[in-house]
């Protein structure tokens, strides 16, 4: 059986936990290797994406600022503000987005702005691929439950 990590903030003490998901009479639970079960508010559940920036692991509803590089070529972001779920933070390309899970991946998702994200297509690109690319830098900025102030 494989298994899937997540991670989740408690309802008591507002910690954060990480473990197995366990959904119990109408109740969300992590459970860690302590084997102690521990009530998280659902709304903080997110899976582990199986990718790391540095010695961080990356979860759903992560956010990451991204410097694509060859983005640059034709993309002038001194004409752009923002777009949906993706923002301009300054005039040498970084981006800021959050990483979902759509269409069996995890994401960061372009929602067709112009940023051409390779020379083919115009498409989300799943985390792994912006993270382990040598002409990406990406950095972990938090969460979504966390940082409400780069929303």
């Amino acid at each position: 059986m494989k298994y899937r990590k997540y991670r989740g903030k408690t309802i008591v003490g507002k910690k954060w936990v990480y473990g197995c998901y366990v959904y119990l009479n109408k109740k969300s639970y992590i459970v860690t290797e302590d084997d102690k079960y521990h009530e998280i508010n659902s709304i903080t559940l997110g899976q582990y994406t199986g990718e790391d920036i540095g010695d961080i692991e990356v979860y759903e509803d992560d956010l990451v600022a991204i410097f694509y590089k060859k983005a640059l070529g034709g993309f002038d972001s001194g004409n752009v503000e923002s777009y949906k779920d993706v923002k301009v933070i300054n005039k040498n390309g970084y981006m800021l987005g959050q990483i979902v899970f759509e269409h069996g991946a995890f994401l960061v998702p372009l929602n067709g702005n112009p940023l051409m994200v390779n020379e083919w297509y115009r498409e989300d690109l799943p985390v792994g691929m912006w993270i382990n690319e040598e002409e990406n830098m990406v950095e972990l900025l938090g969460n979504i439950h966390d940082n409400d102030e780069y929303l």
